[in-house]
């Protein structure tokens, strides 16, 4: 993943995507005004780390889910890099500027 920082705004670019698909993503993307919290949306799965699963709803920044939300009973990741998924948007925005998301609640 190449990540760009320019006059503090952030762009990540998951490893093997085009700039032509990043473009098209972002002119799909939903205005800031049209996330609700509580609301259930639909996401990419754009990283698998150690702890966190990074997921793109098409907001302005990325939601890490605990990677054990994607568990399954044989202890296994049940999500890989570019799945669709659908979480809960529980908050737009925390103190480190990402939006907060579960997936277990969706599933609810």
């Amino acid at each position: 993943m190449v990540a760009v920082d320019s006059n503090n705004s952030s762009v990540a670019i998951p490893d093997g995507e085009s700039f032509a698909a990043l473009f098209e993503r972002y002119e799909q993307a939903r205005p800031a005004s049209d996330f609700k919290e509580g609301e259930i949306v639909k996401g990419r799965v754009i990283q698998i780390g150690k702890e966190y699963v990074v997921v793109d709803i098409g907001f302005k920044s990325e939601g890490q889910i605990p990677i054990g939300e994607f568990l399954g009973t044989d202890g296994g990741v049940h999500v890989s890099e570019g799945d669709d998924v659908e979480v809960l948007l529980e908050s737009r925005e925390d103190e480190e500027g990402l939006i907060v998301l579960s997936k277990e609640k969706a599933d609810k």
